[in-house]
């Protein structure tokens, strides 16, 4: 569809318009605004603020590419890398298809998910079933995201090869051609998908031909071969942009080649029963990335370039950081640039980005250690981002950006995390890592629990690394208070696991050793003395709750000489009997203690029990036990709202330089406690079986521990929570409320992820035992706006202003199904595993806004608008509007799309054939009477060429004083007298009172109309020069072949740069000279700077206005046709001087 044509469509008549699109002839120039500040707003459903720096808007024809640098907030994670602009940075300027592997790549040849048939289960097909397991077949579809100027989403293959999108959109996606590709690192070959093409429900083609290649391999440490590798093609990259007219926008990248460790993944295992050994793990994974950087985009009048720094990055050793953005025209001169500064964050110190060399480093740990390199340690911190003009000259400045790092973060191989992988614990030799409590009182259980302990949230340590101020190039600054992100009741909220010093002693004295009473501190059991007797031994009972051998230091003290042997200590095992340590004589003792409960026992002396007349015999002696641990556990849910993993803002403050003023905007998230909804927990347990030679019939069983979540944790808008509720008040700098608004939205507990288990589907949440398949996720439904009530503050009071209240309507279906094999009992001596097989699906759906609310609130009185949406199943856009008001009236629109017609009309097929399905056909205004009966008000009718790009041929009216019934009335793509449904689209044929009302003649190559007429009216011819980017002649009374033939468009086009303005209106003024004998004709004439804006304008009576630029693009000048100055334009910024003299 053409950008360029609609706008001036709205002149035609007040009963269409199409406002949002651009004019066919710009206007003329105005003051820029100061600077490119940051755009700011509040993501309030997460709790975030979305920040963005736009940079460059490209505009190619029907293309728009908005160039910028986006801050993702809500906390920094340990592990996150920082991208080439910045941790928590991303430069947005193309787009990219990325996939995340299950199995094999789905496009594997034979035995990838698209091409090979999942057999019946029966015993002759298990190692088939066997080979799924261990990863021989692929029975799981790949998940794949796309991300590009037109919109972002999802998909997976069905069985078919058909990409299925989730949600539902009206785009095309085609996968390129399946081809061999060598791997340098694994060394190695491998099948993948060349490329991809989307086409949007606009026609656009995004054609994604540039690919990043993944190699992987893991090492257990120890230095053996961890057996595991891959290689695959996951990214694809935006290469080329094409509108359905023809322009393109074409995106360029350079190879770099990157190596890199990822943090440990430690494993411990726990066996239950049985003699199988399977030892634990801790495995490392190496990344080898034959990635791409972005270097340049090209379109119609210009290049925007990508500059990496000199010097390279010494956090991720192998990279550059993004040092420039520079714009320049299609001549190569530089029309504006964007400088961008960093430091690193190295502990709690910021440290200059030049002042630390890489060479000769790595992003690697230590060979055969869990000691990661330097560049571990060190956080790519974006600082501030400048506008400069072409020589590098400071247009201000600039944008500063100030981040938390009084503690600093620890490096991101580190275990100081919590359950939410964010920082939790200083990164010092005395912190405790993360470790494993078995519930005491279930030690020896067939399926005992287990928790991971050290994982608790601690706020000052979370928010170390996040951007928490912005200072603005105009003076201002924006600020943000932050807190930790908190849940209401949940089954998700992990259990607070606490570890406190535990002590455990005996002191006992052989005086009144066997009379009731004396030592009722302590149990005992009679046993044997040695000499025949039996005699009490007493105890007290401790456990060790650790995922290791732990050593317990034994004290023991006073103990008498006399006699040598007899009297001792010494520590039993309770459930094996067995006594793993004995001591007799003063000194400490290191033991070694596996988890377990136990008892440390006080043995006496035969001799002492019958030597009263002996001194020792009173005396005290004792066993004290340090060294341990008391580990206790809790529900998560107990107190106060439980605190969950990232941060929130709880206040921002906007300071303004102009008014001196600062305003405050406060914001809470209570409901019930809190309006915090969690997705799932994290799972670190899972069970399995082992057999091997020595247990062929009872297997081993066993209990996995994985320090970190073996299934990953879902998010809602990228963040760990959804706030079903949300508070925003302002407040005034002397702490006045100003008012607040309240907010509500869909969120997780309404539309919770789908998981799939051994049993079926599980819909909503409960701890679940891995592997499983992937959830299928639906954060699509979630975050919608369903209340937003507006308060203001008057006399000392909140009172309503306004209320919205939204209603929507979701549609789910299975789109794509997987099964996934698990090993149940592992069998090392013949590979048969016992497995367990679950079924799943991908679901797709749309979710619709299907009826909208508003009160209006005046004191007492009240006005209410209900507007109600029907949607199309087939075009995803609302075909009908039906508008209710509170007096009683009603009034409905109808609008129908390419999808709403039957195949046979040439114009509505080409549309559908290129996928251009969003414009619109046909808007009709329609009353409804109260009785019910409908009439039609007005109509607006676009006629489309049959063949091109989606070029508008014409468009009609249906004008009427008097209301026509629907019975007489015709839709376009409806039986006459029928409201348009799903069940009765026909071919196009329109109603016969539409009257023409523009008609577009001719387009040129680039799709540029080249001459229109308004019904009634002359013809308007449209030239196009600087390479068909720019209209350069408006004619009014000749038409296209004869305004053409004029001049030399070659001139006009000025492709190299070669032709001056005045050349230019010289070539020009040859249509004035035509026809300057003809008072029916007029000419108005144009000149430009490509890339910054119009230079000169010549109107009708060939009088010339001009104006002039700055060094940074701003328009400072404007003069009349004999260069006298009509407006000159200065730019001051705070605490800068100015001088605006003539």
């Amino acid at each position: 569809m053409l950008r360029k044509v609609l706008t001036c469509l709205a002149l035609i008549s007040a009963n269409f318009s199409f406002g949002q699109e651009k004019p066919i002839i710009p206007p003329a120039p105005n003051a820029v605004n100061l600077a490119y500040n940051t755009e700011i707003s509040m993501g309030l459903y997460t709790g975030t603020p979305q920040i963005s720096i736009p940079v460059w808007t490209v505009n190619a024809g029907a293309l728009q590419l908005p160039i910028s640098l986006s801050y993702t907030s809500g906390g920094v994670k340990v592990a996150d890398m920082a991208s080439w602009c910045g941790l928590g940075w991303n430069l947005n300027a193309g787009g990219v298809v990325t996939r995340s592997v299950l199995g094999l790549p789905d496009e594997t040849p034979t035995f990838g998910y698209i091409e090979y048939n999942v057999p019946p289960m029966t015993n002759e097909n298990q190692p088939a079933y066997v080979a799924m397991a261990d990863g021989g077949i692929d029975s799981q579809q790949d998940l794949f995201f796309f991300n590009m100027p037109g919109g972002s989403g999802r998909f997976v293959f069905d069985k078919t090869g058909t990409p299925q999108l989730i949600p539902k959109k009206n785009y095309k996606i085609t996968k390129g051609s399946i081809a061999g590709y060598q791997f340098s690192e694994p060394s190695g070959n491998a099948y993948c998908i060349s490329e991809w093409e989307i086409v949007d429900d606009k026609g656009i083609i995004y054609r994604f031909k540039d690919y990043e290649k993944t190699g992987a391999s893991s090492r257990n440490i120890g230095g053996s071969a961890g057996g595991f590798s891959s290689r695959n093609i996951n990214s694809w990259y935006l290469t080329e942009m094409e509108a359905p007219t023809g322009e393109k926008i074409v995106f360029n990248y350079a190879t770099v080649d990157l190596s890199y460790d990822l943090a440990p993944g430690k494993t411990f295992n726990i066996r239950l029963s049985g003699t199988c050994d399977y030892p634990a793990n801790t495995s490392i994974q190496r990344q080898f990335i034959n990635t791409k950087r972005l270097t340049s985009i090209e379109f119609p009048d210009g290049k925007i370039r990508f500059v990496p720094t000199a010097m390279g990055r010494a956090d991720f050793v192998g990279d550059h950081a993004l040092d420039k953005i520079i714009i320049e025209n299609k001549q190569g001169h530089i029309k504006k640039q964007f400088k961008l500064d960093y430091k690193y964050l190295v502990g709690n110190s910021l440290m200059d980005y030049t002042s630390i060399n890489p060479a000769g480093e790595n992003n690697f740990f230590v060979a055969s250690t869990l000691t990661p390199s330097p560049s571990f340690n060190r956080r790519l911190m974006l600082m501030k981002c400048t506008e400069q003009d072409a020589n590098g000259v400071a247009l201000n400045n600039g944008q500063s950006f100030d981040y938390h790092t009084s503690i600093g973060l620890p490096n991101r191989a580190s275990e100081f995390a919590d359950h939410w992988g964010f920082a939790n614990k200083a990164d010092e030799p005395l912190s405790e890592a993360p470790y494993v409590l078995i519930n005491p009182s279930q030690m020896g259980s067939p399926s005992p629990e287990v928790y991971i302990g050290g994982k608790n949230v601690d706020f000052q340590y979370a928010k170390e690394g996040s951007l928490y101020k912005i200072n603005h190039s105009t003076g201002g600054s924006t600020e943000y208070e932050f807190e930790s992100n908190d849940a209401g009741p949940s089954p998700f909220i992990p259990r607070k696991v606490t570890k406190s010093p535990a002590i455990h002693s005996v002191g006992i004295s052989h005086y009144n050793y066997n009379v009731d009473g004396w030592y009722d501190q302590y149990n005992y059991v009679m046993r044997p003395d040695g000499n025949g007797n039996t005699v009490r031994n007493y105890y007290v009972e401790f456990s060790v709750a650790t995922n290791s051998t732990s050593t317990a230091q034994v004290q023991l003290a006073d103990i008498p000489y006399y006699p040598s042997s007899g009297l001792n200590f010494y520590i039993e095992n309770v459930v094996s009997n067995s006594v793993l340590w004995r001591g007799y004589s003063d000194g400490t003792y290191n033991v070694n203690l596996p988890a377990g409960v136990y008892r440390l026992y006080h043995c006496p002396s035969y001799a002492l029990l019958n030597s009263p007349q002996n001194p020792d015999q009173q005396k005290q002696h004792t066993a004290t036990i340090t060294g341990l641990y008391e580990i206790t556990s809790e529900e998560g849910t107990q107190g106060q709202p439980p605190k969950v993993g990232g941060i929130r803002v709880k206040k921002e403050k906007q300071y303004d330089p102009v008014s001196q003023q600062t305003l405050y905007k406060t914001y809470k998230y209570v409901l019930d406690g809190s309006s915090g909804q969690l997705l799932s927990a994290p799972v670190y347990k899972y069970e399995f079986d082992v057999k091997d030679n020595n247990n062929l019939g009872n297997p081993c069983k066993y209990i996995g521990v994985s320090f970190n979540s073996v299934n990953s944790l879902s998010t809602t808008h990228n963040s760990y929570v959804g706030y079903q509720f949300v508070e925003e008040q302002a407040v005034s700098a002397s702490g006045e409320p100003l008012g607040k608004t309240e907010y509500s939205f869909t969120g997780p507990n309404e539309s919770p992820d789908l998981l799939f288990r051994n049993t079926g589907e599980a819909s909503g949440f409960t701890y679940y035992d891995a592997a499983n398949p992937p959830a299928d996720r639906r954060d699509w439904l979630r975050g919608f706006l369903v209340q937003r009530q507006d308060y203001e503050y008057k006399n000392l009071a909140y009172t309503p202003v306004r209320k919205i209240v939204n209603v929507y309507n979701k549609t789910l279906a299975p789109a794509s199904n997987g099964i996934q094999v698990n090993v149940q009992t592992r069998n090392l001596s013949n590979g048969l595993h016992d497995l367990t097989v679950i079924q799943y699906s991908h679901y797709s759906g749309t979710i619709f806004l299907e009826q909208t609310e508003e009160t209006l609130y005046n004191g007492s009185a009240s006005i209410k608008t209900t507007t109600t949406i029907e949607n199309s199943v087939k075009s995803l856009l609302p075909v009908s509007k039906t508008f209710a008001k509170s007096d009683g009236s009603l009034s409905k629109e109808q609008y129908t799309y390419p999808k709403e017609y039957a195949a046979g009309n040439a114009a509505i097929d080409n549309l559908v054939n290129r996928n251009i399905v969003s414009v619109p056909i046909e808007t009709v205004k329609l009353k409804v009477q109260p009785a019910g009966s409908v009439s039609i008000t007005g109509g607006t009718l676009t006629n489309y060429y049959p063949t091109g790009g989606g070029k508008i041929q014409s468009v009609s009216l249906l004008e009427t004083n008097t209301a026509i019934p629907l019975s007489s009335f015709k839709f376009s793509n409806a039986p006459s007298g029928q409201l348009p449904t799903s069940l009765n689209a026909s071919v196009f044929a329109a109603d016969t009172r539409y009257q023409p009302s523009a008609l577009f003649n001719s387009y040129d190559a680039n799709g540029n109309v080249t001459e229109m007429q308004k019904v009634n009216h002359p013809k308007e011819v449209y030239l196009w020069g600087y390479n068909g980017v720019y209209p350069v002649a408006k004619v009014i009374g000749s038409d296209y072949t004869t305004v053409s033939g004029i001049i030399n468009q070659s001139i006009l086009d000025n492709a190299n740069g070669q032709y001056n303005d005045q050349q230019i209106r010289d070539e020009l003024n040859k249509i004035r000279t035509w026809f300057s004998g003809n008072q029916h004709v007029s000419v108005t004439t144009y000149t430009y700077s490509p890339l910054l804006g119009m230079t000169s304008q010549s109107d009708a009576n060939n009088r010339t206005t001009y104006y002039e630029y700055d060094s940074f693009g701003r328009l400072i000048l404007v003069r009349d046709q004999n260069n006298m100055i009509l407006k000159k334009i200065c730019y001051n910024y705070a605490g800068q001087p100015g001088n605006c003299l003539p």
